[in-house]
């Protein structure tokens, strides 16, 4: 049975859904509550896409920077990085003919949920994987999470935040509320 409600989050309106027994709300990085224990992000293999807030500076010619990057060793595309709170999704492969693959987010999303309940985390925001730089359509990815949150076995995860751009929060909701409604 599917829930729907709307729930005052730091000043505006967020959205939320039941599905399969976590309440997923569509919300904005600025406007992510404090009881999200982790954040997910999509990343790519070497780790380049998503700067954390806080930046140590190190002056050093862009050429050396470049290369630095260039000869880094990549992670396998699917896996997970745990960082402390900032988690990363691997699902993008920006030396990859193809840079972001379907079955790359099916792995990370295993990995997330598994984490997550080895963890015991009860409240997670995280990124709709594949559709930020991997340019996967919201239902596709829609339907990748939510194959991943139907194939876990008991689980403490209560809540997903959807982190998405204020500009698209409308948009996404109407693809949750239309998939969940199939």
């Amino acid at each position: 049975m599917t829930k729907k409600s709307l729930k005052l989050i730091k000043g505006g309106r967020s959205k939320s859904v039941l599905f399969s027994g976590v309440k997923l709300v569509v919300t904005t990085r600025e406007a992510l509550p404090d009881d999200a224990e982790i954040m997910v992000f999509e990343e790519d293999t070497k780790m380049v896409l998503t700067v954390d807030k806080e930046v140590l500076y190190q002056e050093e010619h862009i050429i050396r920077t470049m290369t630095d990057i260039y000869n880094a060793p990549g992670h396998i595309p699917g896996s997970l990085v745990i960082q402390g709170k900032s988690w990363y999704a691997l699902v993008i492969d920006l030396d990859a003919g193809v840079m972001c693959q379907s079955h790359w987010i099916e792995e990370a999303y295993r990995e997330i949920f598994s984490s997550l309940d080895r963890r015991g985390i009860v409240t997670a925001g995280m990124h709709l994987l594949g559709s930020i730089y991997g340019k996967i359509p919201v239902e596709k990815a829609l339907g990748m999470l939510y194959a991943g949150l139907k194939n876990r076995t008991f689980s403490p995860l209560k809540k997903i935040y959807l982190v998405v751009n204020i500009a698209e929060v409308k948009d996404t909701w109407r693809h949750v509320v239309k998939y969940i409604n199939r």
